[in-house]
């Protein structure tokens, strides 16, 4: 590695698509990497995508996502 953090080199859609491949415990890591990646990895189109895996069908997700 050459020591040039993915974060300031990619665009921020697709370090964001990587990021959507971790598990939560693990965005929860990168998120203390530093700032950016704390930015990043805080993302609210992140979380929400876990949130409606997780909790699909619940009647709070329904109202708040307008989850059919």
């Amino acid at each position: 590695m050459d020591g040039r953090d993915p974060a300031t080199e990619l665009p921020a859609e697709i370090f964001l698509e990587i990021l959507n491949y971790l598990e939560v415990n693990e965005l929860v890591k990168v998120a203390r990497v530093s700032r950016l990646w704390n930015d990043h990895a805080t993302s609210g189109v992140l979380w929400q995508a876990f949130c409606r895996s997780r909790w699909k069908g619940k009647r709070y997700m329904r109202r708040v996502y307008d989850i059919g």
